[in-house]
Order: C-alpha cells, then structure tokens, then sequence
C-alpha cells in the first residue's frame, strides 16, 4: 500500500504540472486511499498528519490549476492542525504554498511575507522557486537570482529539483 501510495503521489505532482487536472484529481484520490490503508486511526498524530497532509496537496493542487479561494480554504484547515504542533518546521508547507498562492495571484509582496528564513534553497527548493519569483517581481533580482543559481546547479535529483531546475534557469536568462 505504502508502495501504491508512493506512485500514485507521483504521478500527481507530474500530472499537476502537467495541467491534466482530471487525471491528477484521481491520482489524488487514489494517494489518499492507499495512505488511509496503512493509517492508525487510534493515534491521534497519525490522523493530524493524514489530514493536516491530504489539505496541504489539495491546496497545492488547486493553486497549480489557478483556484487560488480553494487553496486558501484549504490552507485555513492545513493550518489549524499544524498550527498545534511543536515543531520549528510545522508551518513550512503552509507557508511555501500560501506563498506560492500569492505569486501565483500576482501578489508578490504578500507572498514574500510567508517565504520565510525557512524557505531557502537548502531546505525546499520547490518552494524556493517560488520564492525566487516573488523576489524578482518585486524588484529584488539579486536575490532572486540568487535562489535561481542555486537551483540550477543544485547537484542532487530530488522531485523538487526535478520540476523547477530547468524553471530556474529560464528564469535567470530573462
């Protein structure tokens, strides 16, 4: 299950990219399903981390297919689980994809309020990518190309490196 899980994970961030939102809503269903397999339901942090987790990708998803009020709604649920935790990354994702719903909506300066010290190159490059956009619409094009470099010569294959390394590099050619 933690097999089929895994793939069809996969296969949603490529179709999410991809702009295949029929296909990648059914890889979601399908990842929630074979995670939900293997959760215990009688430990309260797994059942946080299973929703907390499937709010967080939904949000994700519908920011990559431009529905920004949904993202946001569920940002709102995703925050309230991890909001609780004691943990100095348990915000990360809220804050990267909050971010990335601001780029995305031509916000730059309120996406640079979630972009934390956090959200570098060295901990998530995905999300860095982001970073580096509203950097660069915002006018601060060292830093953001700063980020792009980074990226761009990062030397190890990740899922994040792999959809935003060649982005990276276009964006330092414009």
């Amino acid at each position: 299950n933690n097999n089929k899980s895994n793939l069809f994970w996969t296969n949603m961030m490529i179709q999410s990219h991809n702009q295949q939102k029929n296909e990648a809503l059914n890889s979601l269903k399908e990842w929630k399903k074979y995670r939900e397999l293997t959760l215990d339901k009688s430990k309260k942090r797994d059942v946080e981390v299973f929703n907390a987790s499937n709010y967080a990708t939904e949000a994700w998803m519908n920011t990559l297919f431009g529905n920004y009020t949904n993202a946001k709604s569920l940002l709102k649920k995703h925050y309230n689980i991890v909001n609780e935790w004691d943990s100095p990354a348990a915000l990360d994702n809220y804050n990267g994809i909050s971010g990335m719903v601001y780029v995305m909506e031509g916000n730059p300066s309120k996406a640079l309020e979630f972009f934390n010290d956090r959200i570098s190159p060295s901990n998530y490059q995905y999300y860095s990518y982001f970073k580096g956009l509203a950097l660069k619409a915002d006018q601060q094009n060292d830093k953001a190309n700063e980020i792009f470099e980074f990226i761009a010569n990062y030397n190890f294959a990740s899922w994040e490196v792999g959809l935003t390394r060649e982005l990276a590099k276009k964006a330092l050619e414009s």
